[in-house]
């Protein structure tokens, strides 16, 4: 009885060592992963926001624990390594307040959750007002290009940068010649050579497209939104 009752005990110590080290472990790789460092490039793109720029809405729940002043101070820095900035108060408005403004045309809400959505979306969690009917990563890049195409042309740099970084070529090289047009600096030079004739056309025709929509007397109102 004796020997039984030992066994009895001895397993469940077991298993409660095991759950002990799986929690460990758990949050051992959860404090890396909130520790490392965000890269950020020549135009404020951050490297761990590329790699995964939009996340599961699993993901966004652990923004529920999201250091918001620590997460603006980022946005800032990437916004300022950009050339691009925003007044203050808009950095501590909600989504909805961004996305009524953004529709109303005000290119400082656009800017901010372009930035938002494309670099931070899973520390937006659920946060009333997100976009769940669209991919993340797609919403920032459309909000992105709504800035542009309304006026705010270094964010052509911005977008060549975004979609160079994850090697979309035509888009890159779009938005390349909508910046050669609008007389736009930028700091990534796309090759068309790496594109075939055809994509090369379809580039040519996409920044036909932008550029049509720039030159609308109404350009600052709502866009029907960026390419692809």
């Amino acid at each position: 009885m004796k020997t039984v009752l030992f066994f009895v005990i001895a397993s469940v110590c077991l298993l409660l060592m095991r759950n002990h080290d799986f929690v460990e472990s758990v949050s051992a790789k959860t404090a890396i992963n909130d520790s490392a460092p965000s890269s950020i490039g020549p135009a404020g793109i951050s490297g761990p926001a590329l790699a995964s720029p939009s996340g599961s809405p699993f993901e966004r729940l652990a923004g529920n624990k999201v250091d918001k002043p620590a997460l603006i101070l980022e946005r800032k820095e990437r916004m300022k390594k950009g050339g691009y900035f925003t007044p203050e108060e808009y950095f501590s408005m909600s989504l909805t307040q961004l996305t009524a403004r953004a529709k109303s045309g005000d290119m400082y809400a656009r800017l901010q959750l372009a930035q938002q959505y494309y670099f931070e979306s899973n520390s937006l969690a659920f946060e009333e007002g997100f976009d769940f009917d669209m991919n993340s990563a797609e919403l920032g890049k459309k909000y992105f290009s709504d800035a542009a195409v309304a006026g705010h042309v270094l964010i052509t740099s911005v977008l060549i940068q975004l979609y160079d970084a994850e090697g979309d070529a035509l888009h890159a090289y779009a938005w390349q010649l909508f910046a050669d047009r609008v007389g736009a600096n930028y700091r990534t030079q796309q090759d068309p050579r790496q594109l075939s004739a055809a994509d090369q056309e379809k580039a040519r025709q996409l920044a036909a497209q932008l550029f049509n929509r720039a030159m609308q007397p109404l350009a600052l109102t709502p866009a029907a939104g960026g390419i692809k």
